[in-house]
C-alpha cells in the first residue's frame, strides 16, 4: 500500500484549478479492503476525474484484484463522477477487464517499473547493463556530482525538459516539490560539468518505497552518461535512506522503457480506464492536426 503515499502531491491545487481531492480507504463486502485516490477539475465547462500527475495509479485493492472491492469502486464511480471524463490507472490483474467493460469503460494495459532495493549491492549492481556500467564509470571519472543544491536551476531544467517534450505538468507541482511542501523525503541528485548543469533528478521517498518523480537534461549538450549517473545516485540514495523499492513510476514510450529496464527493473502491468472520453479525446486530436 506504499505507493498510495504519494496522494498527499495532490492535495490544495487550486492554481490548477483543482475542484477537489478523492482519497479514501474502505472495507469491501467481502471483506477485501482498497485504497483509492484522484481529483477532480472543471474544464470547458465538463468535470474530469483522474489519477494525479505522475504517481503510479489510482486505486488499490487488497487482495489485488478482489471483484468485490473493484464493483464498490466502480459503483462509486457512478455514483458521484457518471458524467465526468474518467482516466485512471488501476493496479488491478488482467481478470478486471471483463468487469470493467461491462460496466461500460475502456481498457488497455500499461506498464511499470520497479527495482528491488532489499537485495544485495552487488546483485543490484550485476542488474545494470553494460552500457549503464560504462556510463556510470565514465561519470564518475568525469563529471562532478552535487546533492541538493542549486535548487532554482535545478528546477529551471525539470521545468525547461518537460516542456520541450510536450508535457503539461501545472506549475504549482514543481512548487510543492521545489519548496519540501508535500512533507517527503527528497533525494536531488545533479551533475555538473565545470559551472554546466548536464542533467538532474528527483525521487522522493514515501514509506519503503522511492519514487522518481522528476528528470532533466540540458539539451544544450549532447551527452548521455550525465542523466544515468545522476539517476543511479538517487537509486543508491534510496537505498540507503531504507526504501526497499524503487517505483519507476512507468512509462509506455519504448525508449523510456528500455532505459528503465537496463537499470535492472522489473516490469509490471496497470490498467488504465477510460469512460466518457470520446468526445475530449477528438477534440485532442484535431487539435494536434491543427498545430501540427
Amino acid at each position: 500500500m506504499n505507493k498510495l503515499h504519494l496522494k498527499q502531491l495532490a492535495v490544495d491545487w487550486k492554481e490548477s484549478g483543482i475542484v477537489g481531492l478523492i482519497s479514501d480507504h474502505k472495507e469491501a463486502t467481502d471483506g477485501s479492503v482498497f485504497t483509492y485516490f484522484a481529483y477532480t477539475y472543471k474544464k470547458i465547462g465538463r468535470s474530469f476525474l483522474i489519477t494525479p500527475p505522475l504517481s503510479p495509479f489510482g486505486y488499490e485493492s487488497v487482495p489485488q484484484g478482489s471483484e468485490a472491492a473493484l464493483h464498490q469502486f466502480l459503483d462509486f464511480l457512478d455514483k458521484n463522477h457518471s458524467k465526468s471524463y474518467i482516466h485512471i490507472v488501476l493496479n488491478a490483474d488482467s481478470q478486471s477487464k471483463s468487469v470493467l467493460k461491462d460496466r461500460g469503460f475502456e481498457t488497455s494495459e500499461k506498464p511499470n517499473f520497479t527495482l528491488d532495493l532489499s537485495a544485495h549491492l552487488d546483485d543490484i549492481k550485476r542488474g545494470l547493463s553494460s552500457t549503464r556500467k560504462r556510463q556510470i564509470n565514465k561519470s564518475e571519472r568525469e563529471l562532478t556530482l552535487v546533492t541538493d543544491s542549486n535548487r532554482d536551476q535545478i528546477f529551471d531544467l525539470f521545468r525547461d525538459t518537460y516542456r520541450k517534450n510536450g508535457l503539461s505538468i501545472p506549475e504549482v507541482f514543481f512548487e510543492k516539490l521545489e519548496s519540501r511542501e508535500t512533507g517527503h523525503e527528497q533525494i536531488l541528485s545533479a551533475v555538473y560539468q565545470g559551472e554546466n548543469l548536464l542533467a538532474a533528478n528527483l525521487c522522493v521517498k514515501s514509506g519503503d518505497v522511492a519514487y522518481y518523480l522528476l528528470g532533466g537534461v540540458n539539451a544544450k549538450f549532447k551527452m548521455a552518461h550525465p542523466g544515468t549517473y545522476s539517476l543511479w545516485t538517487c537509486i543508491l540514495a534510496a537505498r540507503e535512506m531504507g526504501a526497499k523499492n524503487f517505483d519507476f513510476c512507468g512509462s509506455a514510450v519504448p525508449g523510456i522503457a528500455r532505459f528503465f529496464k537496463s537499470f535492472g527493473a522489473v516490469e509490471n502491468r496497470y490498467l488504465e480506464i477510460k469512460k466518457g472520453h470520446k468526445g475530449v479525446d477528438f477534440v485532442k486530436k484535431m487539435k494536434s492536426k491543427f498545430v501540427n
